[in-house]
């Protein structure tokens, strides 16, 4: 029986999309390429979410790959937090209705540091019954020692939760753990899967 509904962050809760960020702030598509390929698709986005570098050295590496007007634009982006971010349509209501019918929430995400900064700002985030943030912790998705430490930390019981990423990769090693797990493509569909696991919200 599932007790305990872990989601994840990006693309799940909230919307993530480094592409959309940089073409509300007027980016040019060949700067937003050079941005996606220096900072969001490079070792030092993986080392922040790792907690083994900050946004200040981050900052200090990326810089030195791109041209210097592109430097405050670096620095924002880094930043992105501080920045309005999507939430996906229907999900606080999901959340709150699978807490009023006894569920525990948790959210388990590869993020920097400064997670703690914005969950507040995250639908649903008052229903939370506990919080595992990669750089906090130095253990990455899809590493399986992340969802063992989730349920140490928390004491659950690995078949009585069912995790919701985004990324099959996450997904199935949350499954290979012993979790139930499941891909979120959309509101609809992820309703479905839960019904499917007879879970009443």
């Amino acid at each position: 029986m599932i007790k305990n509904i872990v989601f994840d962050l990006g693309n799940v809760l909230i919307r993530w999309s480094p592409e959309k960020m940089m073409k509300s702030l007027g980016v040019s598509e060949e700067d937003r390429k050079t941005i996606l390929r220096e900072l969001f698709h490079e070792w030092e986005w993986i080392a922040m979410d790792a907690g083994v570098m900050d946004g200040d050295a981050c900052f200090e590496s990326v810089s030195q790959r791109v041209e210097e007007r592109l430097h405050p634009l670096l620095k924002k982006l880094i930043r992105w937090w501080t920045m309005p971010f999507d939430i996906e349509e229907g999900v606080e209501d999901l959340v709150r209705n699978l807490y009023e019918k006894g569920y525990k929430i948790y959210v388990l995400s590869n993020a920097d540091i400064n997670q703690k900064k914005y969950i507040d700002r995250v639908p649903g985030n008052q229903y939370l019954s506990g919080r595992i943030t990669s750089a906090e912790i130095g253990l990455l998705k899809p590493d399986q020692k992340i969802y063992e430490y989730l349920c140490n930390e928390y004491d659950l019981k690995k078949e009585e939760c069912l995790f919701i990423d985004d990324s099959n990769v996450n997904v199935f090693a949350a499954k290979k753990y012993g979790m139930n797990a499941c891909v979120y493509h959309d509101m609809q569909s992820l309703k479905e899967t839960l019904r499917s696991y007879g879970v009443d919200f």
